[in-house]
C-alpha cells in the first residue's frame, strides 16, 4: 500500500475514533476506552503527515482539510463526555457551540485551546476513575512533545499567537 494511501486512511481513522468515541459514550462506557481510542486517533495525527510528505505526492482532499479531522476528535470527546453524563449537558453543547464558531469565524489556530479543554477534561475524568489510563495518556503527550518540540515552537505557537493579534486588531 501506498504511503499516500496509507496517509489518507489514517486521516480518515481519525475520523472513526471521533464516532466511536461518541459510540462509547451514548453506550455508557468507561473513560479508560475513551482514552484509548484518543490516543489512538492523536496517533493517527502523529503519522499521517510524515507519510504524506514521504511519498512525495501532492496533498489529497483529505491531507488539505486535516484540521478538521482532528476537531472531529475533540468534538468526539466532547460527545463522549456528554453522553456519558460526565459534563452538564447545557454546557457541553454550548462548549461545543463556541469551539464550532471561533474554528469558522474566526480561525482553527485560535480555536486551538477550546479544542484542547476537552481532552484535559477527559484526561481529570481518567485521573479520578482510571488512573492508569490518565497516566498513558499523560506519557503519550509527553513523548509527541518530546518528539514534536520545534513544530510546536515554530509554527504552532507563532500560528496561534498571530490569530489572537488578528482577533485583537478586529476588535479595535
Amino acid at each position: 500500500m501506498g504511503l499516500w494511501i496509507l496517509a489518507n486512511l489514517l486521516t480518515l481513522f481519525r475520523a472513526m475514533m471521533a464516532l466511536a468515541l461518541m459510540w462509547v459514550g451514548i453506550m455508557g462506557k468507561p473513560v479508560d476506552l475513551a482514552v484509548r481510542l484518543l490516543i489512538l486517533g492523536w496517533l493517527s495525527d502523529l503519522l499521517d503527515g510524515p507519510l504524506a510528505r514521504r511519498s512525495h505526492r501532492p496533498a489529497s482532499w483529505l491531507g488539505q482539510h486535516d484540521g478538521w479531522f482532528d476537531l472531529s476528535l475533540s468534538v468526539g470527546v466532547t460527545l463522549y463526555l456528554i453522553f456519558s453524563g460526565r459534563v452538564l449537558a447545557l454546557w457541553g453543547w454550548g462548549f461545543l457551540g463556541v469551539m464550532l464558531a471561533v474554528w469558522v469565524l474566526h480561525s482553527p489556530e485560535l480555536a486551538w485551546p477550546l479544542y484542547a479543554t476537552p481532552c484535559l477534561m477527559l484526561y481529570l475524568q481518567a485521573l479520578q476513575e482510571a488512573p492508569g489510563a490518565a497516566h498513558v495518556l499523560l506519557a503519550y503527550v509527553g513523548f509527541t512533545f518530546v518528539l514534536r518540540w520545534k513544530r510546536l515552537f515554530r509554527q504552532y505557537l507563532p500560528a496561534f499567537f498571530r490569530a489572537v493579534r488578528g482577533l485583537w486588531h478586529s476588535a479595535k
